[in-house]
């Protein structure tokens, strides 16, 4: 598969996006949010960030693998387009680690969010392996 390019790369395009998530820099954070979980899958393209992320709810039974298969789902598939988005790298996380950056895209996301669950409070913290 050939590696798509920051001038060529279309969101917008199913293709694009799921060659996005096979690159080796692709990457994953799990965090903590209000009493649920939550799974952002993500890549970066020049000063953007490409991701996909997804939610669960106190009720289910977090799994890593599984949020991680959800989350990249959530990026390529067109009927999950509210669960993905673009952020532009400012110069303050251009140097941050990758969950950094990851929970920042995580956070501002759920900001934009109409509809949010009682369980989703504002705060996103770090998943421990004890979570």
């Amino acid at each position: 598969m050939r590696e798509v390019t920051m001038s060529e790369f279309n969101f917008s395009n199913e293709m694009q996006r799921e060659t996005l998530s096979k690159d080796k820099e692709f990457t994953f954070g799990h965090y903590k949010i209000g009493d649920g979980s939550a799974t952002i899958a993500g890549g970066r393209l020049g000063e953007y960030l490409y991701y996909g992320i997804s939610l669960c709810s106190p009720e289910d039974n977090f799994s890593r693998m599984t949020g991680r298969d959800f989350a990249v789902d959530h990026l390529i598939f067109d009927q999950f387009s509210g669960k993905r988005g673009r952020m532009f790298i400012n110069s303050e996380l251009l140097d941050s680690a990758p969950a950094i950056v990851l929970k920042t895209a995580l956070e501002r996301h759920l900001n934009k969010m109409r509809q949010r669950s009682s369980w989703m409070k504002n705060t996103v913290t770090f998943r421990t392996n004890k979570d």
